[in-house]
C-alpha cells in the first residue's frame, strides 16, 4: 500500500512539473517585434502630437519638414539638456511627457524619416533660398540694425550665424520672456524683418541665392 501511494504521489509531482516546465516556456515566449521597427513613427505623427503642441507658438518654420530636418541634432541636444538656458521646452512652458520624449529622441535617431516605414533620407545641403533670400540681405536688413551691436562676433559671418539659427529662430519668437531677442528695452524686428528673418531659416539658411 506504502509503494503504490508512493508512486502514485510521484506521478502527480511530475505531471506538476511538466505543468510548471510548459506554463514557463509560454508566458517567456518572444515578444512582437513590431513596435521596435525602425521608421515606425512620420513626421506628420511627431508634428501632430510633439511639435505642434509644444513647439509652434515659438518656432514657426517647425511644421516644415526640410527645416526640422536641418535641425536635427539641435533639437536632440536641446530636449535632453538640463541647462535652463539650453533646455527646450524652456523653463515656464509645458515640459514634453516621458513618451513624448523618447518618441522623438526616437524619431530623431532614425533619422526623422517623413513617412511612417520609410528609411531616414540622406543629408542635403542647405538649399539655396528665392532671389533676395540670403545672409547678405538677412544681415543687412536685420542683423546689421538690430542685432550686431551686440552680437559683433555671433553674425559677423555666415560661418560664425550657421550654428546660432536654431537659438535665433527660438529668441526672435520667445516675446515676453527672459530669452526675448532683442531684449525687451532694445529696439524690437519689424514684422517685415521677422517674416525675413523667418522665410530665410525656413528655407534652410542659404549663404547664397540659388
Amino acid at each position: 500500500m506504502t509503494v503504490t501511494l508512493t508512486a502514485r504521489w510521484i506521478t502527480r509531482l511530475l505531471a506538476l512539473l511538466a505543468l510548471s516546465c510548459c506554463s514557463y516556456t509560454v508566458q517567456k515566449g518572444p515578444k512582437t517585434p513590431s513596435a521596435n521597427l525602425v521608421g515606425s513613427v512620420g513626421f506628420s505623427q511627431i508634428q501632430s502630437t510633439t511639435l505642434g503642441p509644444k513647439c509652434s507658438r515659438c518656432h514657426s518654420w517647425i511644421s516644415q519638414y526640410p527645416s526640422v530636418l536641418a535641425h536635427l541634432s539641435q533639437m536632440s541636444d536641446r530636449i535632453q539638456s538640463i541647462n535652463p538656458a539650453f533646455q527646450m521646452p524652456p523653463p515656464g512652458n509645458t515640459p514634453l511627457t516621458d513618451e513624448e520624449k523618447a518618441t522623438l529622441l526616437g524619431w530623431i535617431s532614425q533619422g526623422g524619416p517623413e513617412e511612417a516605414g520609410q528609411p531616414a533620407p540622406a543629408p542635403q545641403p542647405p538649399p539655396g533660398g528665392p532671389a533676395g533670400l540670403n545672409f547678405a540681405a538677412v544681415s543687412a536688413q536685420v542683423f546689421q540694425g538690430k542685432c550686431i551691436h551686440c552680437h559683433d562676433a555671433d553674425f559677423d559671418t555666415f560661418a560664425h550665424a550657421l550654428p546660432l539659427i536654431g537659438e535665433i529662430s527660438f529668441r526672435t519668437h520667445a516675446i515676453g520672456t527672459d530669452s526675448q531677442m532683442p531684449p525687451s528695452l532694445e529696439p524690437q524686428l519689424t514684422a517685415d524683418e521677422l517674416k525675413l528673418l523667418d522665410a530665410w531659416i525656413a528655407s534652410g539658411a542659404p549663404e547664397t541665392e540659388r
